[in-house]
């Protein structure tokens, strides 16, 4: 519990020795766009219309207007970083809207979404995304690889982290 605490945290806040040499257009590109799709598609909660928050880089940068222009279809569930806080319910700790000045409650539990990094690797990007949700999360690797139609073509690659870590089968 305490990583996922953590992992939440780090997602909300900057740090600033990482941020000085990271620059969030690296990421805010045709490619950084595909890519936010499927770590959305890959979060198995984002089937209904719950709403999350984007981050960038090592740093957790917030994205550009611009880049969330992007997704016109998305841009009404998608929370600012300075949106969201993280609260304690029934022990555990989960992120949820901050709430308004006639609210005395703290709004719904989001989605937390992050793309630490996309680098160009050979024709291709190397990349890495996270989701996370109440006390759930995965962190993986992707491959995205442009398409002759401009598209890109997103594979999934070695989950880094998860929780809850899922446990296998018993042998028979």
């Amino acid at each position: 519990m305490p990583r996922i605490l953590i992992f939440l945290l780090g997602l909300l806040l900057t740090s600033c020795s990482r941020t000085e040499t990271f620059d969030p257009r690296s990421i805010e590109t045709d490619a950084g766009a595909a890519l936010f799709r499927r770590i959305l598609q890959d979060c198995p909660h984002s089937t209904d219309d719950r709403k999350m928050c984007l981050t960038l880089g090592p740093g957790q940068l917030p994205p550009s207007e611009e880049f969330l222009g992007r997704f016109p279809d998305l841009k009404s569930r998608i929370l600012r970083h300075n949106q969201v806080t993280v609260t304690n319910i029934g022990g555990k700790s989960v992120v949820q809207e901050k709430s308004t000045p006639d609210s005395v409650l703290a709004g719904h539990l989001i989605i937390l979404l992050q793309i630490s990094e996309l680098k160009s690797a050979g024709g291709n990007y190397e990349a890495v995304g996270a989701w996370a949700y109440k006390d759930e999360m995965m962190r993986r690797r992707y491959t995205v690889s442009p398409e002759p139609d401009g598209k890109f073509k997103i594979e999934p690659g070695e989950i880094l982290e998860q929780k809850p870590v899922p446990t296998a089968a018993p042998k028979q």
